[in-house]
């Protein structure tokens, strides 16, 4: 990764994990973390300013002083969690740094206002009600008569709580799963506690981009297709990432489209993560062939920034810093660059218990894998508290797809060669109900 250096000063990262930061710290060296103390404690002590992070004036008093100590000026700043959007964007609006508006921020990260936007800005999403308990099923049915359904917390990241419904039964039972689980969460404030968004179920094939989007000017920079497992404990999952197959027009209709559904969410620079469906224009339930699912004002996290260096020459979190001090992002098509034998996989534990083994080093010197993520290591214990399938999710693999192979036998090989043992009473089949499986 090439060292960037700013003349302008350095770039303040806001709760960084310590895996983040130190990619940070390989672009800009002179970054610098605010972070809460128990993460602090993880981070380098020279590059950290420790703070509570609920208290958005006294981190700016900390921040001010560390400027005055070390006789700097705060030139970008950024942070690669959703959950800590909101406080960014006060820091930089007093510090006077770009980043996106408050406004902005709420229509992102609260499901229904974005689908409210998207349907009025006239971009495609499934149709979808607010509902608090399975009280309401009268309101559901008359507003989505037709299943599947697909709930989900209105405000939560990533599959936290998201449940699939095949019958009407089945949603008056997920309704009342998911209400229950998130009765005893904790909510950020203003978070609509409790709300669930029951949306239709869209069929395709799932896709996730990064977007870098300037006025007028937006380029695709990550474009992947996911490899998708549905099931009614953990609807959402994702299994693995893939390079797309969209054809050079095709990857142009969902930029334009992409860079519509931010404009209309009020993004006006940064670099965003996109979810949608490909439907093929077939499910019926659609008017455009993609239908937009979710966005998040920051790159794709998880596994997708290794996988995006390995397939596409891509490197999110060095570009996030870029656009954070306003440097020009450039890289060619993705269709001219991306790597279609690279893959990501989540290795899936099937139940909750410990992990009375896991091979990690057996994986390392598997010849077609690249890296490897641990998540969990022998002797943890995994428990499903969060309702959503990273509870299971023993670690990430990138690795080369052998010609002729398929994603199913080769996620098996490389969760085999793992060794994975877990101790426990109940199981959750791993292959149930696949789709986008090639």
């Amino acid at each position: 990764m090439k060292p960037f250096s700013s003349v302008r000063g350095p770039v303040l990262v806001v709760h960084p994990s310590r895996d983040y930061f130190e990619r940070v710290l390989q672009v800009a060296p002179n970054a610098v973390a605010l972070a809460g103390p128990s993460r602090a404690e993880s981070l380098p002590a020279a590059s950290v300013i420790p703070a509570d992070l609920e208290d958005a004036d006294r981190c700016l008093r900390l921040i001010q002083a560390w400027e005055a100590q070390n006789g700097v000026r705060i030139a970008g700043i950024v942070t690669f969690l959703c959950d800590h959007l909101a406080l960014t964007s006060e820091l930089a609006r007093v510090l006077k740094l770009p980043f996106h508006d408050q406004s902005t921020i709420h229509r992102s990260r609260y499901k229904h206002q974005t689908k409210t936007c998207w349907q009025e800005a006239g971009i495609s999403t499934p149709r979808g009600v607010e509902v608090r308990s399975s009280k309401e099923m009268e309101t559901v049915l008359s507003c989505l008569p037709a299943g599947p359904w697909l709930l989900k917390p209105v405000s939560a990241s990533g599959s936290e709580w998201v449940r699939l419904a095949w019958e009407p039964a089945e949603l008056e039972e997920q309704i009342a799963a998911v209400a229950a689980g998130l009765a005893h969460k904790a909510r950020d404030a203003g978070d609509p506690a409790g709300l669930i968004l029951v949306e239709e179920y869209i069929r395709g094939e799932e896709g996730s981009m990064d977007l870098f989007i300037h006025g007028s000017t937006a380029k695709i920079m990550r474009l992947n297709r996911k490899w998708m497992q549905e099931r009614k404990e953990t609807a959402g999952t994702v299994l693995g990432y893939c390079a797309s197959r969209w054809t050079p027009a095709e990857e142009e209709e969902l930029r334009q489209q992409a860079a519509k559904a931010l404009q209309a969410l009020g993004v006006r620079r940064g670099l965003c993560m996109l979810d949608f469906i490909d439907s093929g224009a077939k499910d019926g339930r659609t008017p455009d062939r993609f239908c937009f699912l979710e966005a998040g004002l920051r790159p794709g996290g998880d596994c997708l920034p290794e996988w995006s260096r390995y397939a596409g020459g891509y490197d999110p979190v060095r570009a996030a810093v870029l656009v954070s001090l306003g440097c020009p992002v450039e890289l060619e098509p993705v269709s001219t660059r991306h790597n279609r034998e690279i893959v990501a996989f989540h290795l899936m534990a099937p139940h909750a218990g410990e992990l009375t083994q896991a091979r990690w080093e057996s994986l390392l010197d598997h010849p077609a894998v690249l890296s490897v993520e641990p998540y969990f290591s022998q002797g943890d214990v995994l428990r499903t508290e969060s309702g959503g399938y990273q509870d299971l999710l023993l670690g990430a693999v990138v690795a080369r797809l052998e010609p002729g192979m398929s994603l199913r036998k080769f996620y098996r090989q490389l969760y085999e060669a793992g060794e994975f043992a877990i101790v426990s009473s109940r199981t959750f089949p791993l292959a149930h109900a696949q789709r986008s499986a090639v």
